[in-house]
């Protein structure tokens, strides 16, 4: 299937009326040029001058007009756009849809891809995290360390103020010391 839209624009009726306009224009300024070398009365010639300079004015727009009408022509543009319609033979005949053992199993090979590229992304953050979880854990013993020697001292205070006393369990046939409040 083809189509074709097509515009021009026709400049030859505007070419042959700046041309018929010029060639006048021109007739009449040689009739004056005659008449201005047969004359000699001084106002007369005068005034031929003075339709000279009108004329020689008319023909150099006429001029202009046929030249932006010439040059138009000569650097004119076309655009030319083919499309070639394309249809089906007539014996094609369409895929058949897709069966639910297809459709399960790209499903299935969709959910084993964003599984990994959550896996994947998930080891990334991970390793990107990793130097501070470690300062952090390397800070959180530490702390812990401090807080355990700490109360230990501090239940040693108490003991040797008396605020404590060490009570005697017998937990299993074995006697531990716990210390408890008074």
């Amino acid at each position: 299937m083809w189509s074709l839209t097509q515009t021009t624009e026709d400049s030859t009726v505007r070419y042959e009326r700046a041309s018929t306009q010029l060639n006048d224009l021109r007739e009449q300024e040689r009739w004056l040029l005659e008449e201005l070398g047969e004359t000699d009365d001084p106002d007369e010639r005068l005034e031929l001058q003075h339709w000279l300079s009108d004329v020689r004015n008319s023909i150099r727009a006429a001029q202009s007009a046929q030249d932006l009408i010439v040059d138009a022509v000569v650097y004119s543009t076309v655009y030319v756009q083919l499309f070639e319609v394309i249809f089906p033979p007539y014996d094609y005949v369409p895929a058949p849809p897709p069966t639910f053992g297809d459709r399960l199993g790209s499903a299935v090979s969709r959910s084993a891809e964003v599984f990994v590229a959550f896996g994947q992304g998930l080891l990334l953050v991970i390793i990107a995290i990793a130097p501070v979880l470690v300062i952090l854990t390397v800070a959180g013993a530490i702390a812990l360390l401090v807080v355990h020697v700490v109360r230990k001292r501090g239940r040693k205070a108490k003991v040797n103020r008396g605020i404590e006393k060490p009570v005697q369990k017998e937990v299993g046939g074995i006697q531990s010391e716990s210390k408890k409040d008074e």
